[in-house]
């Protein structure tokens, strides 16, 4: 998606890749709206990201969009 990829193209410009690497992150909200963006940026950057939201579904989505899915732990 066209979202995804502006993101992307954000964080090389404006961050070092992998600033957040070996940070740990909870953020609830996690499946939708500003906190599935905000989880999904900071895995971008090589955080593990723990993301909580009520829609387990939802959830998975986030985690297979997430270029680091390994470091993307959804949580209900």
């Amino acid at each position: 998606n066209s979202q995804d990829s502006q993101a992307s193209i954000l964080h090389s410009h404006i961050f070092k890749p992998q600033c957040f690497a070996n940070k740990c992150f909870l953020v609830s909200g996690g499946s939708s709206g500003i906190g599935a963006d905000i989880a999904l940026s900071l895995n971008a950057l090589g955080a593990k990201i723990i993301a909580i939201g009520r829609d387990s579904a939802k959830l998975e989505s986030k985690r297979k969009k997430a270029i680091n899915p390994h470091l993307f732990i959804p949580h209900q």
